[in-house]
């Protein structure tokens, strides 16, 4: 046993002199005794358990802990030994003296200044029962405190990585103790990610999140971004790599070979994100619509690229053959989908040019190929109505004609369905188009309630939409529910007309329920003549833990801060979440997703707000839930900065599981 002691008023020598010597003879038996504030500062903490709490104090093996004891003269701990069901002596303390024989333990310190104990690192065998006795100067007792004390090996984390629009979000979870470093990675470069702040579960184990702006969209195909977590001395961590595209294309021969060989080289590249895939594809070649000799052609194997794998087929010709113009073409079939590339030479003439419409996310490319002379003209269309699109730089391709770019922000998930999309191009006097609809489908289907209704209303809003491209069926078809095997009432029934947005149709019919007949688990069916849908509240046996990430700081008023309510049980069901500013009206996030890891499932909300309104506001994450006891009753989180940075310091009690 090790007692550090500071002092803070001023000594005269003789003092110091007589405590040293005091200091001497204690150090034979195993004591040191330590006296300058520098000493006591280089010590201070705060507790991780205290004698006067009533839950157990769990430590890990191989680490500190800090034991708060009562402010008082006389202090006598003493520990249950289990064996012999007695009270063995651990030390006695008067005032700053120890007064009886400490433990021979060199790993436990006493810091009489701020009535610490100090064990330095934690062993299995300082786990059990403690008693401390206390007393004033006067020999009265002021009372006896007793603490569980619980020494447990280390916990490792769990990692998942997920994409959050162009973020990815590193979700730390069930490790202990609570220290940890994060460190993000691209590639094999270190980049910077924000931290979020730790958080402890109710088991007494830890979770925590980093964030890292990726701009996945305009990332290379197999770009690797790693989230990199030191713990008790080991790394782990968990990378993520963007989909590689699907793609076949033909690299036009270099002129080192035209000239030291006099042999046109082609390559035909294929890339996919799936090895299996791009193993079984065969390429195949013709030249002027002929296939070539075998000798010609040559297939190398598959490589990988972070997540892409490509393979490539090398077609050699005499480079008469090749100045000849002849087409080339380089076709591939994987998985019932055809895709081919084509190539010739271009000697000059007038070449008219070749399009085609490629969607990227909500934008529609156009790119436009094998054109000479270079000058032309790019005009877009929304159905009839001509629309502004931004035109990229026009390059000459290695053949002598040229390749341009154009690009739509078309917002594709939001156009009608059937809406056309055109792209017109003019070069040298003639019109060239090709266009691009989003597609119609046929179908029955039942939306489920929005949360909103379910949160203000109290009742659940279904929608049941008939989409079809014929407007006399959908308009004669006949639209019927059940609840529970029951129709509803009429009252309850609404039933749209007919809309039409470019050729498709659609007719929706909607069904309003009281929350209770939805949550009671009763299985709703939409039905017409020729097609049924049916839908239902999944009900679960446990009771959600919710749980708010945010930034542990305070944040630039022009700074855009993430708030994420995540939701989580073993047996999580139907879920609907909603967000409050201030005890204001309910208001939805700007994304939800959901994430099944083992037998738990896990559904976040995020919340994007400006700085400013960070920094000064309460905010709610309101949680409606289905489970095995029917109840639908509203839980909610609150979190604020203001309740982080103006709380009074407390005790903590960490618990650390493993």
């Amino acid at each position: 046993m090790w007692i550090t002691e500071g002092l803070t008023d001023g000594k005269d020598l003789q003092r110091k002199v007589s405590e040293k010597r005091k200091m001497s003879m204690l150090v034979i038996f195993g004591v040191l005794v330590m006296f300058t504030g520098d000493a006591m500062g280089s010590l201070s903490m705060i507790p991780d358990c205290s004698f006067t709490q009533s839950d157990p104090c769990y430590g890990a093996v191989g680490h500190p802990l800090h034991l708060q004891l009562p402010f008082e003269y006389e202090l006598n701990l003493r520990k249950n030994d289990s064996a012999t069901h007695t009270l063995s002596r651990i030390f006695k303390v008067k005032h700053h003296r120890i007064t009886k024989m400490p433990s021979d333990d060199q790993r436990w310190q006493f810091v009489s200044k701020n009535r610490t104990i100090i064990i330095s690192s934690a062993e299995k065998r300082d786990s059990g029962k403690y008693f401390l006795d206390t007393f004033d100067f006067s020999g009265t007792s002021k009372g006896m405190y007793d603490l569980q004390l619980v020494i447990e090996e280390n916990s490792p984390p769990t990692i998942n990585l997920l994409e959050f629009g162009q973020s990815i979000m590193c979700v730390i979870e069930d490790f202990y103790p609570k220290p940890l470093s994060i460190k993000w990675k691209k590639d094999d470069r270190e980049v910077r990610g924000r931290d979020w702040k730790t958080t402890e579960n109710d088991s007494g184990s830890y979770r925590a999140v980093s964030v890292l702006e990726a701009n996945l969209t305009s990332s290379s195909p197999g770009n690797k971004y790693t989230c990199e977590v030191t713990h008790g001395g080991r790394t782990y961590e968990k990378n993520l790599s963007p989909a590689a595209q699907f793609s076949l294309k033909i690299n036009p021969p270099p002129a080192k070979e035209l000239f030291i060989n006099q042999r046109a080289v082609l390559e035909c590249v294929l890339t996919g994100d799936n090895q299996k895939e791009v193993e079984g594809a065969t390429v195949s070649w013709t030249v002027g619509g002929r296939s070539p000799a075998t000798r010609d052609v040559r297939v190398g194997g598959v490589t990988q690229a972070g997540s892409a794998f490509t393979k490539t087929s090398t077609l050699t010709l005499e480079e008469s053959v090749w100045f000849s113009g002849d087409e080339v073409i380089c076709s591939t079939s994987v998985d019932q989908r055809t895709t081919s590339d084509k190539i010739s030479v271009k000697r000059g003439a007038n070449s008219p040019p070749t399009i085609r419409l490629v969607e990227f996310g909500q934008s529609i490319m156009c790119i436009i190929e094998d054109f000479y002379p270079k000058s032309l003209r790019i005009k877009w269309k929304k159905d009839d109505r001509e629309v502004r699109g931004r035109d990229w730089k026009t390059t000459e391709n290695d053949s002598g004609s040229y390749r341009a770019v154009s690009v739509l922000e078309a917002n594709l998930g939001s156009s009608s369905p059937g809406t056309k999309y055109t792209c017109e191009v003019t070069h040298r006097g003639k019109k060239y188009s090709d266009n691009l609809s989003s597609r119609v489908q046929s179908s029955l289907k039942i939306n489920p309630p929005p949360a909103k209704e379910l949160f203000i209303n109290q009742r659940a809003v279904l929608e049941c939409v008939l989409t079809g491209d014929s407007r006399k069926e959908v308009e004669g078809a006949t639209v019927s529910w059940t609840a529970g095997g029951r129709s509803p009432a009429t009252r309850d029934v609404r039933v749209g007309g007919v809309t039409q947005a470019g050729s498709a149709f659609t007719k929706t019919s909607t069904l309003t329920l009281e929350e209770s007949v939805w949550f009671s688990g009763a299985e709703v069916i939409c039905s017409t003549s020729r097609t049924s849908e049916r839908i239902s509240v999944k009900r679960g046996g446990q009771r959600p833990s919710i749980v708010i990430y945010k930034p542990h700081k305070s944040v630039l008023v022009t700074d855009m801060v993430s708030l994420v309510c995540e939701v989580s049980s073993s047996d999580l069901t139907n879920v609907y979440v909603m967000w409050q500013v201030n005890g204001g009206q309910y208001i939805e996030g700007h994304s939800m997703t959901s994430i099944k890891k083992d037998n738990t499932l896990t559904v976040l909300s995020y919340l994007t707000v400006p700085g400013q309104q960070y920094n000064r506001s309460e905010f709610a994450c309101a949680v409606k839930h289905a489970n095995m006891e029917n109840s639908y009753t509203l839980t909610t989180r609150t979190t604020s900065m203001c309740k982080a940075n103006c709380q009074a310091p407390a005790i903590m009690n960490i618990k650390i599981r493993v």
